[in-house]
């Protein structure tokens, strides 16, 4: 599934769809097909609804945020009523100038939310928990990183689908609901503080990616990038593997742009890969085969449709055998305007001689910044 937006100006207020892709779970011809519901709503002139969007496997829930005039956030909790999404919920913080909804991420069964903060004052963010009980939603606590090491805290947030378990960044934390509070699992205190700038965790909650875009190699190039793997097992989280950026550039910060993990498949986006053009971008699918996780495609755009500055990779998202690919796009000729769109791949039929992951389709219209 993908959600993405595009504004619309007219009279005093500034008017945001928040435009919902799905894309079928079938066969390959069927995954071009797309269903598509605009969500609309008027905002200060300054907001930017649909900024970051989450939405439960089954789409009954959506979740997306928007800020206002004073850089002060909230998000927009819609319920789809079997026809068409309704507004049922937005949710706050009482805090200022706090950029309240930077990320979100909602659970499987639309129960709980987390909503992002990075940037609250000069040294720290914050991460809000909403729970939902029948149609009422309660702001349930406010995390807090260390003091004096959380600026980007809130920068990356994810649940597992059943709402237990929570990851953040930056730093890295790892958060679990024992039912009436949410202890801290994991503290990545011991890596740097900028790995969890991005994060991802897979549905059943034990298998955590984490973008790591300071990092630089052991005699390798200054800040290329990196993506840390963790495994919950015996009920401790260890690190699992390393990915240091493939194609290093210097301050590349591979990490920093989208990740995404579903059980053993694993995507990271880089929007100013070289390979094709100046930042053309590409995504890496990686793959783990029981013993460790191995590159197993790159995926890079098509020179003729996007070239320099294309900056595929600057979000990525998957699902099983399906793995959507967001390109910033180029500006266009008429606006100067970026024309983003999103990529769709299927995972090949390596029997037959296809790729590892195959191409699929293209999906014009304005794409936002997020995809999930």
């Amino acid at each position: 599934m993908t959600v993405h937006s595009r504004a619309c100006r007219g009279g005093t207020a500034a008017v945001r769809r928040l435009l919902l892709v799905s894309v079928a779970a079938a066969a390959a011809p069927a995954m071009g097909q797309i269903q598509e519901q605009e969500l609309v709503g008027v905002a200060p002139s300054d907001s930017a609804f649909g900024m970051q969007v989450d939405v439960t496997p089954d789409g009954t829930w959506l979740v997306s945020t928007r800020h206002d005039g004073l850089v002060t956030g909230e998000a927009w909790v819609f319920r789809h009523d079997g026809v068409q999404y309704q507004h049922h919920a937005t949710l706050t913080a009482d805090r200022a100038y706090d950029e309240h909804g930077q990320t979100v991420a909602i659970s499987a069964e639309g129960t709980v939310v987390a909503i992002g903060a990075a940037h609250v004052d000069a040294t720290d963010g914050t991460v809000d928990i909403y729970r939902r009980s029948d149609d009422t939603w309660t702001h349930e606590v406010t995390l807090l990183p260390g003091v004096g090491e959380g600026r980007l805290f809130g920068s990356g947030v994810d649940l597992s689908a059943d709402g237990s378990v929570l990851v953040a960044g930056a730093p890295l934390r790892v958060y679990r609901h024992d039912g009436e509070n949410w202890n801290v699992e994991f503290d990545g205190a011991a890596f740097p503080l900028r790995l969890g700038t991005t994060v991802a965790i897979d549905a059943s909650g034990t298998r955590i990616a984490a973008g790591s875009p300071r990092h630089t190699p052991v005699d390798g190039v200054f800040e290329s990038g990196a993506v840390r793997v963790f495994a919950y097992e015996d009920d401790t989280w260890t690190h699992q593997a390393l990915l240091e950026n493939p194609d290093p550039f210097i301050a590349e910060w591979f990490g920093n742009d989208g990740v995404a993990i579903d059980g053993d498949v694993l995507v990271v986006g880089n929007k100013i890969d070289n390979e094709v053009d100046v930042e053309s971008g590409a995504a890496y699918v990686y793959e783990w085969d029981g013993t460790a996780w191995s590159l197993v495609q790159k995926l890079v755009p098509d020179p003729a449709s996007c070239g320099s500055f294309c900056g595929l990779g600057s979000d990525v998202a998957v699902l099983g055998d399906r793995v959507l690919v967001r390109s910033q796009g180029q500006p266009h000729p008429d606006n100067l305007l970026p024309a983003a769109s999103a990529s769709l791949y299927r995972r090949g039929d390596v029997d037959v001689g296809e790729a590892p992951w195959v191409y699929v389709t293209k999906i014009f219209r304005d794409v936002g910044r997020d995809i999930v």
